[in-house]
């Protein structure tokens, strides 16, 4: 079967695909990718050894190169193919028809719950990534509830909260990723600016910033915390699990549409998570996480300030997280969940 990416579907979600990739080559399913040219390709799965790239026109694919990816997947023998995200939906559906085989669609975005139009209704299968998405999927029809198949992301979980390890180290507390409003900038570094104030011995890094870090970096001058701020860019962000393994706390302040990933590999990664939102079920305040109002500076710094004061309450918060990804979003059983709406969407239809 192939996959079928859309440009920025593994710079946004390329982490929750590789323990997927490597879980199928044990079932065994032969992989292969389709991906755009130009496309950033640092978060796929190192295990997709057959990549075939196409260049994206007007629409997702020109009407005259879809026969020949086509044919070059056919060739290949594919019976199925994946739509990793909506963005590659369309390229899916086209690529589907010309080649008369079947596809599925992967939804990872709240916004897919307000789509329009037939894609998903031909899709065999769609597959949110949280109940919020499988909700707004069926509530507002972009496909029929027979259709969608709830599959949660799997990751790795450490064995053991990794927080505040060291009590001879400054606490670092690392904040990111879709950083978007100015408002939430601002309370953001003013909690940060607060806790130094209240003479806690912490570091901050910020990461996944885009367009937004110099305005943050001003924000940064004239709070005097250019000593202890560290600038991270979205490239840095795709090395989030190895910047984890040093964090004490994260932040997850303004997330944008997408599903949350970087608090679900905070929490993967035993370290106790701070949410401007919860619309992931894994969210869950005083269990999963601790949740806050994204423009109060004060809230958020008295709310870290418990965890500082406090290492036990952080390694519980963090141990109880962990617990509920071992259940809820382990690599095997989303291996197994996917298997499972592949194997139906090749029989004669879903139940």
């Amino acid at each position: 079967m192939a996959w079928v990416a859309g440009r920025n579907t593994f710079q946004d979600f390329g982490r929750a695909f590789t323990p997927l990739a490597v879980g199928l080559m044990d079932e065994p399913i032969e992989l292969t990718v389709l991906c755009p040219f130009g496309a950033d390709r640092s978060l796929c799965p190192s295990s997709m050894t057959k990549v075939i790239y196409y260049k994206p026109g007007r629409w997702p694919l020109r009407n005259r190169n879809i026969a020949a990816v086509a044919s070059q997947l056919s060739s290949l023998k594919i019976a199925l193919l994946h739509a990793l995200d909506f963005s590659a939906a369309t390229v899916t559906a086209q690529l589907a028809r010309a080649m008369g085989v079947r596809y599925v669609i992967g939804s990872l975005s709240l916004s897919d719950t307000r789509r329009r139009g037939s894609l998903a209704g031909r899709a065999e299968a769609v597959m949110p990534a949280c109940q919020n998405i499988e909700l707004g999927i069926i509530k507002r029809h972009v496909a029929p509830a027979s259709k969608v198949h709830l599959v949660r992301p799997g990751l790795h979980q450490v064995k053991r909260a990794s927080c505040f390890a060291d009590p001879n180290h400054s606490a670092a507390v690392v904040a990111g990723c879709g950083l978007r409003r100015r408002s939430v900038l601002a309370a953001l570094t003013s909690a940060f600016a607060e806790l130094r104030k209240r003479n806690y011995d912490c570091v901050f890094a910020l990461i996944g910033l885009g367009n937004q870090e110099r305005r943050l970096r001003r924000y940064v001058r004239k709070l005097g915390l250019e000593r202890y701020v560290t600038f991270a860019d979205r490239e840095s962000s795709s090395h989030l699990a190895d910047i984890m393994s040093a964090a004490d706390i994260y932040i997850s302040p303004d997330a944008d549409a997408n599903i949350d990933l970087g608090s679900l590999i905070a929490m993967a990664a035993g370290v106790p998570v701070f949410a401007g939102r919860d619309k992931e079920d894994f969210i869950v305040d005083d269990l999963t996480a601790l949740t806050f109002n994204p423009l109060s500076a004060r809230q958020l710094a008295d709310k870290i300030a418990l965890l500082l004061d406090d290492h036990s309450k952080a390694r519980s918060l963090a141990e109880a997280a962990l617990t509920y990804t071992r259940e809820h979003h382990s690599p095997a059983k989303m291996v197994s969940n996917t298997v499972e709406v592949y194997r139906r969407a090749m029989a004669d239809g879903l139940a």
